[in-house]
């Protein structure tokens, strides 16, 4: 149901218009706690499409030691809002755009599932570690 349309133009209501940006790099970072998983988006078969639809595009994962820009402000972003696990859409034009922080995020990989699974369970032994060493 997507369609590009160029403006100016009158937006119906019950709508919603954004304007599409159209940029070098487009990434998601998903977080939980303190922890980054890091993926540039990647287009599959657009062969037969106009308009780019980037919910079904791939991911390209990246190392823990790239985009350390990416991760601190994805971290920093998700504090200041509150949210302990989720995932930031972020584009790059000469600079990171968060689009939107999701706290529900789609968990579509088996990468992405093991990052969560992983951090979660770290957080939960911590816990663990935490309270055991606060016990009077």
């Amino acid at each position: 149901g997507f369609q590009i349309v160029t403006g100016p133009k009158k937006v119906p209501d019950q709508h919603y218009a954004t304007e599409f940006i159209k940029t070098e790099k487009e990434y998601r970072c998903w977080f939980a706690f303190n922890e980054t998983l890091c993926a540039r988006r990647i287009a599959i078969n657009t062969s037969n499409t106009k308009i780019p639809c980037r919910s079904e595009w791939g991911y390209a994962f990246i190392g823990e030691d790239q985009c350390t820009l990416l991760r601190k402000e994805t971290l920093d972003a998700a504090k200041a809002i509150g949210l302990q696990t989720g995932a930031a859409d972020v584009l790059w034009k000469n600079g990171y755009y968060f689009l939107e922080l999701n706290s529900a995020p789609s968990v579509d990989h088996r990468t992405v599932r093991r990052f969560f699974q992983d951090a979660i369970k770290r957080y939960v032994k911590e816990l663990k570690v935490t309270n055991e060493t606060n016990k009077c």
